[in-house]
């Protein structure tokens, strides 16, 4: 996490002659960058197929020539692609709103994160939750899985969502999120998000 990454071969190897990598590690927030001009060269790279290789990547820089979607998968290999997002919910006036009940729900209509937002600034706690990330609140520095805080504002609620699962049959994108959020004395609202375009969403809540 939050590391400088050159390689002039790969900067993930994934599912080695060491060992397999079927625990999904999670990278981010690092910069990776290629070194030389090697076509042999891949920015994620499985060495050996018909083992577990997986990955969970979010917020990570790409640079000099390395990319995301330079990555080489063989058989049993899958990498989960997420994103931060923000979400805020204001009243008319564009004032944040405390005590809404927010749902984000996926592409199937399943929920997928429930917080309601805090009147104040507080913290959030980005973890490791199975194959993905989540966001979490009270702040829980002890969790077992936890890998960074994040500030969220007044009227804000942090999710981290799946952009798109890689393996080695191709790309699927997890398509639009549906995000919707109530409060008592307000009309309820939502919004749809494509986290391959946006990290942040506003919900307005009319009387």
């Amino acid at each position: 996490m939050r590391n400088d990454v050159h390689s002039t071969w790969a900067n993930v190897l994934l599912g080695d002659e060491y060992g397999h990598a079927g625990g999904y590690p999670k990278f981010i927030g690092n910069t990776f960058r290629r070194e030389g001009d090697d076509p042999a060269y891949r920015t994620i790279f499985q060495e050996r197929g018909r083992i577990p290789a997986t990955g969970v990547f979010m917020d990570n820089k790409y640079e000099d020539g390395a990319s995301p979607e330079n990555i080489e998968l063989k058989e049993m290999g899958r990498i989960v692609m997420q994103r931060f997002v923000t979400v805020r919910v204001v009243d008319g006036e564009g004032k944040p709103l405390g005590d809404a009940r927010v749902v984000v729900s996926d592409a199937g209509g399943k929920p997928v994160h429930l917080d309601t937002t805090p009147a104040a600034e507080t913290l959030a706690t980005i973890v490791a939750d199975g194959e993905r990330l989540a966001v979490i609140r009270p702040s829980d520095s002890k969790h077992r899985g936890y890998c960074e805080d994040a500030l969220v504002g007044p009227g804000e609620v942090a999710v981290v969502l799946t952009r798109e699962v890689v393996t080695a049959d191709g790309r699927k994108p997890a398509g639009s999120y549906t995000v919707s959020a109530k409060k008592e004395g307000y009309k309820a609202a939502s919004r749809t998000v494509d986290v391959a375009k946006a990290d942040r969403v506003e919900i307005v809540l009319e009387k």
